[in-house]
């Protein structure tokens, strides 16, 4: 069964948005259609500087440059699950609805290990209010949210066999 894991670290000095975003990213060879995210723009090369800017420019504008700077979660699969990249994929960008399109939110399909998983990172600063992320224990409401996202999933996967 998939389940989201929170990265519980401090996150709050001046490097902690370059890091982990690097982080996330560090795998150059990691193709755009591995990655995605909202209130962000992805151009093509080192797209990893780009949104560390991106990130830091809301900070900046509504002077959030302190306290927990961003979030990290990680999805991880069952291999029972048989997750390829591309569905990988496709499940973090319903995930990442989660947050309601109100903060920049990035991810990234690492295929580095013997399970696909997915890097999730949430800059804390609402795009449209400056407000921070309060909701930090919400562990159990994101595995809820994620696990309909995979029972949706696997309900069309059985439509699809029916039909063929």
């Amino acid at each position: 069964m998939a389940y989201v894991k929170i990265v519980n670290k401090d996150y709050s000095d001046g490097r902690a948005i370059y890091n982990v975003i690097n982080y996330i990213f560090h795998y150059s060879y990691i193709p755009l259609k591995y990655v995605g995210g909202y209130g962000v723009s992805f151009i093509e090369g080192d797209y990893a500087d780009d949104i560390i800017e991106q990130f830091e420019t809301v900070k900046i504008i509504y002077k959030k440059e302190r306290f927990k700077l961003l979030r990290h979660f990680i999805i991880t699969f069952a291999p029972c699950e048989n997750i390829t990249p591309m569905e990988a994929r496709e499940i973090a960008w319903k995930f990442i609805k989660y947050f309601e399109g109100n903060y920049q939110v990035v991810f990234a399909v690492h295929t580095d290990t013997d399970d696909v998983h997915v890097h999730i990172v949430l800059n804390t600063t609402n795009i449209f209010t400056g407000n921070n992320y309060k909701d930090f224990f919400e562990i159990e409401k994101i595995n809820e949210f994620l696990k309909n996202i995979m029972i949706n999933r696997e309900n069309a996967q059985k439509r699809i066999a029916v039909v063929k």
